[in-house]
């Protein structure tokens, strides 16, 4: 091994001149495998269930998802105990989890310290090599030095970046029929106007025409909602609903939006310019049950890109899930 002190400033200035978390990560831990000669360095994200869930590798295939349950595996016995657990053939340690299609039978040694930040775990940075070997007390050293540096980078990564899990989700919704079914489950991408481009039209006569048209499909996907509501839960929870159907209603959101498009503003983007005047009128509020209500304002916003979503099928990425089980107490 070259010289740690160089190794560490080579890696930490070179992690710091990354402009995003992520990018600092990934080149840790691809530093890492090339000071030590490991094949594997590898970085897990402890979740709020304790989970470990596999946020960035080099050497191990990151396109399945990779979780070890709390308190399982290796992995987890290093978060546990809060210290560095360095040893050969861990496949025949008791505490050895095997993760499904990870591989990991391959490798000979394992070495994996905590990463940890005032106090608190927060994940477990690992590295695994094909040739029996523990890492000497220098190397073992340069992994905590770097686990250090990782643990506070770590809270600053996107959600989506450090946990990316669109597997094992849990949806409840209102009964159909009773009974056991499986099948395979369509989840479309949440839908926010907020994230809508900019754009422009040269046509605001057609804007107006098309605004028109998705105001009405609202209505009746808001009353769909209402009646759906009212069968199920009574008439008391389907009151709240109709407060989108006043706003929906109103005069000033209506003159805001044709205004925004009269201006050269595209549909979308006139009505979440419309939209967030709105809502920011009512966040500035100083009555507090008023200043909610920007909550309606957003929730009818995105209401009207998700219906004219519906309109465009072409523009609305799918996932596809993986079949499921559909049970007559709750649909998961």
């Amino acid at each position: 091994m070259k010289n740690v002190m160089l190794e560490l400033t080579r890696i930490t200035q070179l992690a710091a001149l990354a402009e995003k978390p992520d990018e600092q990560v990934k080149i840790v831990v691809d530093s890492i495998s090339e000071v030590l000669h490991v094949d594997v360095c590898s970085l897990y994200l402890e979740n709020a269930k304790k989970d470990m869930i596999l946020l960035a590798s080099h050497g191990l295939d990151t396109h399945h998802p990779i979780v070890i349950p709390r308190g399982k595996g290796l992995v987890g016995l290093v978060a546990q105990s809060r210290h560095t657990i360095n040893l050969v053939n861990p496949a025949k340690h008791p505490d050895y989890y095997y993760v499904p299609r990870s591989q990991e039978e391959q490798f000979r040694s394992f070495c994996g310290v905590p990463l940890i930040r005032r106090g608190l775990v927060q994940g477990v940075l690992v590295v695994q090599s094909r040739r029996s070997r523990k890492l000497g007390n220098e190397q073992e050293a340069f992994l905590s030095t770097l686990a250090s540096h990782l643990a506070l980078l770590v809270p600053n990564l996107p959600l989506q970046t450090r946990v990316k899990q669109n597997f094992n989700l849990r949806y409840e919704g209102i009964i159909g029929a009773p009974g056991i079914a499986v099948g395979a489950v369509k989840l479309c991408q949440s839908a926010r106007l907020m994230a809508v481009p900019d754009k422009h039209s040269d046509n605001p006569q057609f804007e107006l025409e098309q605004w028109q048209g998705l105001k009405a499909a609202v209505s009746e996907e808001i009353q769909r909602e209402r009646d759906t509501v009212e069968q199920t839960l009574g008439e008391n929870m389907a009151l709240i609903i109709d407060a989108h159907q006043m706003l929906l209603a109103d005069a000033t959101l209506e003159a805001k939006v044709e205004e925004e498009i009269k201006a050269g503003k595209s549909l979308l983007t006139a009505i979440r310019q419309a939209t967030h005047y709105f809502s920011e009128l009512f966040r500035n509020m100083e009555d507090p049950y008023l200043r909610a209500r920007h909550e309606d304002i957003d929730h009818l916003g995105d209401k009207f890109y998700q219906v004219w979503l519906g309109q465009n099928a072409s523009q609305q990425p799918v996932n596809i899930i993986d079949p499921v089980v559909l049970t007559g107490s709750n649909i998961s």
